[in-house]
């Protein structure tokens, strides 16, 4: 799977967690969350799409909505789109940077 198409999995449930739509699921859906995400760790991995559809249906909607408005639980900030952006293709980008010797 390459990263057009990684993305594409991913984004639809970052633009719904960013709409604050829904009610906080990480506080209302603990247990449920939690048990999704409570194994041991596998002998082999689950691959790229599985691990996928588990950002998508379980960790990012039930992620810390500390953006949400009127949110006032921490002094704090959640980062905006273009930060967002930013910040994974410093991760893509920017992660091996290394010094050249002429």
């Amino acid at each position: 799977m390459g990263l057009d198409g990684a993305t594409r999995a991913i984004l639809p449930a970052l633009e719904e967690f960013l709409r604050f739509d829904n009610q906080d699921l990480a506080a209302t859906q603990y247990s449920r969350w939690h048990d999704d995400l409570n194994e041991s760790l596998p002998d082999q991995g689950v691959g790229a799409a599985t691990t996928l559809e588990i950002l998508r249906r379980v960790v990012i909607p039930h992620g810390s909505r500390i953006g949400a408005p009127g949110f006032a639980g921490w002094i704090t900030t959640m980062p905006t789109v273009v930060p967002a952006v930013a910040a994974f293709a410093a991760t893509i980008a920017g992660a091996q940077r290394w010094c050249h010797l002429a």
